[in-house]
């Protein structure tokens, strides 16, 4: 029985997927807050942890990089320059976001 499903890693469990994934949604997202805000520039940033973030990471203008159990499973593109945590989990969510709040003036 062929339904198209795929088996992806996560940060603790394998996730069966359809034909939709993380960056399917954040593309949907992003294009209601374009639709929303008109010319203005609208800046996405992803994080994510694991391989079954790799295609919403490569689909960022910022990807971050959490550190975690896989997270050296996720490589992306040299031009992409990915943030990568130092602390692992909320605690590298934090600072990352932090330091990007810190970088863009807020």
């Amino acid at each position: 029985m062929a339904e198209k499903l795929r088996l992806v890693q996560g940060g603790r469990f394998y996730h069966a997927m359809g034909v939709f994934d993380k960056a399917d949604g954040a593309h949907f997202l992003l294009g209601k807050y374009r639709e929303h805000y008109g010319e203005q520039p609208v800046v996405a940033i992803a994080l994510g942890d694991s391989p079954n973030d790799q295609q919403m990471l490569e689909s960022a203008d910022i990807p971050v990089v959490i550190r975690g159990v896989h997270s050296d499973d996720v490589q992306l593109p040299s031009a992409k320059h990915a943030m990568r945590s130092l602390k692992p989990g909320p605690d590298g969510w934090n600072e990352c976001v932090l330091n990007l709040l810190f970088e863009y003036g807020y």
